[in-house]
């Protein structure tokens, strides 16, 4: 953690405000732990999903980036609260500047009630990391995948090979059978991670797109607009997507056109 986060002491710092006073609770210096934290209102929202035999040790660190740490590592004995307490970062964080900024609109009244909605969602999305490769432009090419459950364990995963194309078309089928995939699993809510901006550009903002690829995309589109399901798609770095790129160098290679993988294949980063 850098403290960067403009809290009023911060704000204070670089000159942006004159008072360090927490605007929520108007008693002490709003720094970066009483924002995440120790606020009272915070701090009741917290005390109501911290488990009893951590809240000990949560409220008595002395630096957030312990707080985190212990949150991550206590990840096993208590699923609930290593997502709960991101979760109450982040809503916490909005309705803190929505009161500053907004006086305070759309902000919930039962908070509990909220949040507890919000985890219950977080953990039934699944991710879905995708990938396609061309090995020149067009060349021989492939796609990969790998759904996985909110905790991050593999679910299923898969490999195409798709011929001689170009790395566009190559990404725009692999997310396609993705698509397919997670609709015949009948997952309500998917959160997708590609390393493409290009496609994430054509399927979230209808950026120009030409030939081979045209029928393609209206395919994606026509999944990703049906109302049984929601389908977030965004841009993640190629570093970040390591196991999608591994399958999808698989299927270029494979001599048939697709595999399913029920457990993660030998090798799988």
């Amino acid at each position: 953690m850098h403290d960067r986060v403009l809290c009023n002491v911060n704000r204070e710092k670089r000159n942006l405000n004159d008072d360090k006073t927490c605007p929520i609770c108007k008693n002490e210096e709003e720094d970066l732990l009483h924002k995440l934290r120790d606020c009272p209102h915070v701090r009741y929202i917290l005390t109501n999903f911290c488990p009893t035999e951590m809240r000990n040790n949560f409220f008595n660190e002395s630096c957030i980036q312990t707080c985190l740490e212990n949150c991550l590592k206590n990840q096993r004995v208590d699923e609930t609260w290593s997502i709960a307490f991101p979760l109450i970062c982040w809503w916490t964080w909005r309705w803190r500047n929505q009161i500053v900024f907004k006086d305070g609109v759309d902000i919930p009244v039962n908070k509990l009630k909220f949040l507890w909605g919000k985890i219950r969602e977080a953990k039934a999305a699944i991710t879905l990391n995708t990938d396609g490769v061309a090995r020149g432009c067009p060349g021989q090419a492939g796609g990969g995948g790998l759904f996985q459950d909110y905790d991050g364990a593999f679910l299923v995963g898969f490999s195409l090979n798709l011929g001689h194309t170009t790395s566009i078309y190559a990404e725009l089928r692999d997310f396609l059978n993705g698509l397919r995939m997670a609709k015949e699993k009948g997952y309500k809510q998917l959160d997708v991670r590609m390393d493409s901006m290009a496609c994430v550009k054509i399927l979230n903002y209808h950026d120009n797109y030409k030939r081979p690829s045209l029928q393609v995309v209206k395919q994606c589109e026509a999944l990703i607009d049906n109302e049984e399901w929601i389908v977030i798609i965004t841009h993640y770095y190629r570093e970040a997507n390591l196991a999608a790129d591994w399958l999808a160098n698989t299927g270029a290679s494979q001599p048939e056109p697709t595999r399913r993988y029920n457990r993660p294949p030998t090798g799988l980063p």
